[in-house]
């Protein structure tokens, strides 16, 4: 069992408490912070404040959030009462469906923070939740296709912890993996056709870049994996890394927006996927002449069937620049 899915149980097994004061808490993994659990059964994460923290931050209030700085609070942990300020994040919203999401942030989040952090790290913290937490309620910024296929290739590299490193940091970026002077641009199909969008952009790269694009098919199968299952994979495979661990999950849910729960539901063939991926030089991939290209045309976008042309070797791809090696 994955540490989220120990964690989650936890939590709602915990009672509820009898008195609208109390919170009923565990421990969140590796750190001095708690997960609690409000009379009406909403999660709430408490950061201790340190003794000697003499500043304060003003409190904030959201659609289904709120923070309260440096607040005296009882906690109740196998049963004893303990006593203590803390900085509060609270679910404030009435869907219970967004339980899930907020414990995943919460963990997230709260692992990479330091045991004892001051107001400034705190605020810091704050921050990066509430970003996180509401781009959960925003409209998904790529497909589940894209972002699973993005991830597939992390998930089969020789190397997942250089593939998370290069990775976009926002699905908006020109290319999907971008280390050193390499590039690499992800396009899938469900319906076994090479056939993908490009835009003029995209295949025309800087001089001193090395562009290369994966085509790979993907397929939905009841036994294959999901986009959460598939990233959890890759978090073992890179588990001591904690901001490459935050990245992973943070570009993951932040892309996925309001299609998270939904995508738990949505499984990919990995076997398809591993059979069928392959490796082209972006020189080769039919595109619009730039000289016959006229200058006051902007966002050009085309589809392009690349069926019929020779795809790089592994060894050859390998040669063309650093990011490559790690495929």
């Amino acid at each position: 069992m994955m540490i989220n899915d120990i964690f989650f149980k936890k939590f709602y097994d915990l009672k509820k408490p009898e008195k609208l004061d109390i919170y009923n808490i565990i421990n969140i993994p590796a750190s001095k912070h708690k997960l609690g659990k409000k009379k009406n059964g909403a999660p709430v994460v408490l950061i201790p404040i340190l003794k000697t923290e003499k500043k304060t931050v003003a409190d904030i209030k959201l659609r289904n959030l709120s923070v309260f700085f440096n607040v005296l609070c009882k906690l109740s942990y196998k049963q004893r009462i303990i006593k203590g300020k803390y900085t509060i994040i609270e679910f404030t919203g009435s869907n219970s469906e967004l339980y899930d999401p907020f414990l995943r942030i919460a963990l997230l989040i709260m692992s990479s923070l330091s045991k004892e952090p001051n107001i400034k790290e705190i605020s810091q913290t704050v921050e990066k939740f509430i970003n996180l937490f509401e781009s959960i309620l925003a409209p998904p910024r790529k497909t589940v296709q894209g972002l699973w296929s993005e991830l597939f290739i992390i998930y089969q590299s020789k190397n997942p912890k250089i593939l998370v490193e290069a990775w976009h940091s926002i699905p908006e970026e020109k290319y999907d993996f971008s280390y050193k002077n390499s590039r690499l641009e992800v396009k899938s199909s469900s319906k076994r056709e090479r056939i993908h969008y490009f835009s003029f952009e995209q295949l025309d790269p800087p001089r001193e870049v090395n562009l290369a694009i994966a085509s790979v098919f993907v397929e939905r199968n009841s036994s294959g994996k999901n986009v959460v299952e598939i990233t959890n994979e890759i978090s073992k495979k890179i588990i001591k890394d904690k901001k490459l661990n935050e990245k992973l999950f943070t570009i993951t849910i932040s892309t996925l927006g309001n299609s998270f729960e939904e995508s738990k539901n949505i499984k990919f063939d990995p076997k398809l996927a591993a059979e069928t991926i392959k490796y082209y030089d972006y020189k080769k991939i039919p595109n619009i002449c730039k000289k016959h290209k006229p200058h006051e045309l902007r966002d050009i976008k085309f589809k392009s069937d690349i069926s019929a042309i020779k795809d790089i070797s592994k060894k050859d791809l390998m040669k063309k620049g650093q990011l490559f090696r790690y495929l």
